[in-house]
């Protein structure tokens, strides 16, 4: 007599490996998401101070950049 499917000790087994398995993967997505978004960051800092550097080529005359604390903006 043979009987198809899982015992509850093997389903609880593997419920519990998975719950490792996602608790050692959760915390390695936040980090990434968090570096892709500091290199979008450096990314843009860099397209505006390439746009400010064109600007004063063009114009001969010099930019100032500024960041402004209040509204967190270049």
């Amino acid at each position: 007599m043979s009987r198809r499917g899982f015992t509850l000790t093997e389903m609880t087994v593997v419920i519990a490996l998975l719950s490792l398995f996602a608790a050692a993967i959760v915390p390695n997505l936040a980090s990434q998401q968090a570096g892709l978004a500091r290199r979008a960051m450096y990314a843009d800092i860099q397209k505006i101070v390439l746009t400010a550097r064109d600007t004063a080529i063009e114009s001969n005359r010099r930019v100032v950049l500024r960041y402004d604390d209040a509204e967190r903006a270049l």
